[in-house]
């Protein structure tokens, strides 16, 4: 049986405005699929799974492309393009630091 490892793929980090979001893709060496965390040092067990497959390229730091932005009032809704991979990400950005959610279209 083999050992099913993670190893870092890349960094996407988030900017808007004054304020910035790190989420870190981590690669399975099995199905070659990627994992996300916002923890800089997860354990395993931290690890998302996406359906998004590896690119299989060295660690990186990559800064998305923000495309669109509507307010809701209260939360800021970005769509911003992940320019590695060419997908979207869907994120609620919550005002005054208080959080960023993400999904992965």
């Amino acid at each position: 049986m083999t050992e099913f490892k993670f190893t870092r793929e890349v960094t996407y980090i988030f900017k808007y405005e004054e304020e910035e979001y790190r989420d870190y893709m981590y690669k399975d060496n099995i199905e070659g699929r990627r994992y996300r965390t916002n923890l800089e040092h997860p354990m395993p067990a931290d690890l998302i799974p996406l359906y998004i497959e590896s690119t299989n390229e060295k660690e990186g730091l990559i800064e998305p492309v923000l495309k669109g932005e509507t307010d809701s009032g209260y939360e800021k809704v970005l769509l911003y393009l992940l320019p590695d991979i060419n997908r979207y990400v869907h994120v609620l950005k919550e005002p005054n630091g208080l959080g960023w959610s993400i999904d992965y279209l």
